[in-house]
């Protein structure tokens, strides 16, 4: 690698209501072999409700690394935080880490960004993010009903969570797009204009655990919630980019697609049974492990209220061409 010695990367992570998780992902970094590559780490505190603005006091003075913690007094959102500690950085790269991402890889940091020094042509780098099952079960009933799908899977993708970024790239583009993006959508805005720009991101086969929250407050309320962010954030990417990807916008809105086929003569049949299938496939590993819960009859109802959720915010988020909630 070369300039071994160098602190090249600014890490920055922005925050919000993430004391379930924070511990965790402060302990990974100090396990980190390559700390050195390190110049600083910018947290950024999103007005949060919890004691997460204690515990990042705490750990930026506790920390081996040098820790900025930035505290809101109003809030800017997960694409502001990243453009934020982004333009404060003072490295030519940064990696953009979110609160509830532990670090496996006691090399994480060498690995992520190696490439990017030795292939100009790569512009950004991105994990493989791990859901544990022991993880999964520490979740209260209506998180793992979200969450049961990603279960032991490992899905390498450029998702903001654990990313390694030219900041010339991130300044080219005008850094994240907090004006239209909140909560959700930011990273694939970003894809999608590196891949009209021939722009290359690799996969240096990094392993992250990504936790989630872990809180019991997680109810059905904030399940509901979270899906539509997600498919509020897709129709807004519709809205700005188009069909860029024919097969993404397939699996990106599938559950639209499984709606509207009902009010096709001839396909109507076939939509019906598949959301039908969807109804417990979704959640498969929920009816398998969690079958004593009284709520799990109420599973499948909302498996499918959730379908029309989902049309319903993507239709308004692309109406809208911004993400609100």
């Amino acid at each position: 690698m070369s300039r071994p010695g160098e602190a090249l990367i600014t890490i920055v992570m922005p925050v919000y209501n993430g004391s379930s998780t924070l511990r965790q992902v402060f302990d990974g970094l100090e396990m980190q072999h390559d700390k050195q590559l390190v110049k600083e780490i910018i947290i950024i505190d999103d007005v949060s409700k919890d004691d997460s603005s204690k515990q990042i006091a705490g750990y930026a003075k506790s920390s081996s690394y040098k820790v900025i913690p930035i505290y809101h007094t109003e809030s800017s959102g997960l694409a502001g935080g990243y453009n934020e500690g982004t333009k404060s950085a003072t490295t030519d790269y940064v990696i953009t880490m979110h609160q509830d991402i532990v670090l496996t890889d006691r090399d994480s940091f060498s690995k992520m960004v190696t490439p990017l020094l030795e292939d100009k042509r790569v512009w950004a780098t991105y994990p493989v993010l791990l859901h544990p099952h022991e993880v999964w079960k520490q979740y209260p009933f209506w998180q793992k009903c979200m969450f049961s799908r990603l279960v032991d899977k490992k899905s390498p993708m450029l998702t903001g969570k654990f990313d390694c970024f030219s900041r010339k790239l991130l300044e080219s583009e005008n850094f994240f797009d907090n004006k239209t993006y909140r909560t959700a959508g930011e990273d694939s805005d970003l894809k999608i204009k590196m891949s009209r720009r021939g722009l290359k991101s690799i996969d240096p086969n990094v392993e992250v655990i990504h936790l989630q929250s872990i809180e019991k407050s997680f109810g059905l309320k904030k399940f509901i919630k979270k899906e539509a962010q997600y498919a509020e954030a897709q129709g807004v990417v519709l809205r700005k980019h188009g069909i860029h990807d024919i097969k993404g916008v397939i699996l990106s809105f599938f559950r639209q697609i499984l709606l509207v086929g009902l009010l096709i003569p001839f396909v109507n049949f076939f939509a019906a049974i598949l959301i039908i299938v969807y109804a417990f496939m979704y959640t498969k590993l929920v009816y398998e492990e969690e079958y004593r819960d009284p709520r799990i009859v109420l599973v499948p109802f909302i498996n499918i209220y959730l379908l029309f959720v989902a049309l319903f915010v993507s239709v308004r988020g692309f109406i809208r061409g911004r993400q609100v909630i």
